[in-house]
């Protein structure tokens, strides 16, 4: 990925590919998203607006997390509100089917992640992403605090970068749970007590599902799956464990078994 920053705009080249789906789903995920002012396709180029100071969503989680959490739950909320049928229907032309985040869980064959956690996850994603009574929107993707910048013009949030998928929309929330670094761990956190990170993660679906109404165990069943993810990704990115996610994921089989 290759950013250029100017005056007015971002120019950011990714592949046609990649870059086709981000248009995609900026464009369909309402007035909360970074303007597109031109895409090139054959060359994968995004013109984006610029915004000011854009400074990002983890200023406010370092000093209040459920704020910061309740930020994304509206963003949410009004990302998933405007869609319409048609919009949803031409993004399934362009965007993938949710069932691809789960590709980490299907390639990932290390030890350092027990086999009990990715077959137990992988299950769980599979019966998520299929279960028919569940709607289809199109998602952001990676939906984080990281992804969220202060725009001083329109006094709002925005939002950068998404991936671009279609599926369940309590997906939406599952990045913000499970991103290692929002776990309130930091360094190497292999080992570490799974309670204080299950006890903040309760904290957030609560917000999340007040504000948005998902049903509060489908979060909770989506945030252990994301964490497998997470800690999947770490590995194949950076070979190495991050431990919070891994920490999550096995507090909640654990609590599952009980």
């Amino acid at each position: 990925i290759m950013i250029k920053k100017y005056a007015d705009s971002v120019m950011k080249t990714t592949n046609p590919r990649t870059s086709k789906r981000e248009m995609c789903a900026l464009r369909h995920l309402g007035p909360g998203m970074v303007t597109v002012m031109s895409h090139r396709a054959h060359s994968g180029s995004l013109q984006l607006e610029r915004i000011d100071p854009g400074t990002d969503l983890r200023m406010v989680a370092q000093g209040d997390d459920e704020a910061s959490i309740a930020i994304i739950a509206q963003l949410i909320v009004e990302m998933q509100s405007q869609q319409t049928s048609a919009e949803v229907g031409f993004a399934r032309s362009v965007l993938p089917d949710l069932g691809g985040v789960l590709t980490p869980l299907v390639q990932i064959h290390d030890s350092r992640i027990p086999s009990v956690l990715s077959g137990r996850a992988l299950t769980m994603g599979r019966e998520l992403v299929s279960d028919e009574s569940a709607s289809v929107l199109i998602l952001h993707g990676d939906l984080h605090p990281g992804n969220v910048l202060w725009d001083e013009r329109c006094a709002r949030w925005r939002v950068i970068d998404p991936h671009g998928w279609v599926g369940d929309p309590i997906f939406e929330a599952v990045v913000a749970l499970c991103v290692p670094d929002g776990l309130g761990v930091t360094g190497d956190a292999r080992g570490c007590d799974p309670a204080p990170i299950l006890d903040r993660l309760d904290r957030r679906v609560s917000v999340i599902s007040e504000i948005t109404g998902f049903d509060r165990d489908r979060l909770t069943a989506w945030a252990f799956v994301g964490a497998v993810i997470a800690e999947a990704r770490m590995i194949e990115r950076h070979n190495l464990v991050h431990g919070a996610a891994l920490a999550m994921a096995e507090g909640l089989l654990a609590r599952e078994c009980d």
